[in-house]
């Protein structure tokens, strides 16, 4: 009797199948957490800006106004030029101007984040309200 070793071409070609149907599944699961842990950064940052004009408004009771991204970062120890993918941000005083109140915090998007125009992560903060993220 002639015994034979080695796979036959069915049991190929259905391997084959099932890696094909994992690669089609998997790709953009994976291309959906790498696109959220680069957000993650853009998060961090503005967690950062936030503490930081927490501590600010403690000792002064005021917000810190941004006038230029060097000075902020001197001023405020947040410097986001060793980020890989957030690296600009601007801070504005808020819709009724009051320093005291409210202020709104854009961090840019690199380019490969980008969707739909939405080109920034903003943080808008009320100190009674608390604070609301949002993609403009």
């Amino acid at each position: 009797m002639k015994t034979t070793s080695g796979f036959t071409l069915v049991e190929l070609v259905i391997t084959i199948a099932i890696v094909i149907v994992l690669s089609v599944v998997s790709v953009p699961i994976y291309r959906g957490n790498v696109e959220k842990a680069k957000m993650s950064e853009g998060y961090a940052l503005i967690g950062s800006i936030l503490s930081a004009q927490k501590a600010y408004i403690s000792e002064y009771r005021n917000f810190y106004y941004i006038t230029t991204f060097t000075s902020y970062a001197q001023e405020m120890g947040v410097d986001a030029r060793g980020n890989k993918y957030f690296t600009t941000y601007s801070i504005n005083l808020g819709e009724d101007n009051d320093p005291k109140c409210t202020f709104k915090l854009s961090v840019s998007k690199p380019e490969e984040l980008a969707t739909n125009g939405k080109n920034n992560l903003v943080l808008l903060y009320n100190r009674t309200a608390g604070s609301t993220f949002s993609e403009e």
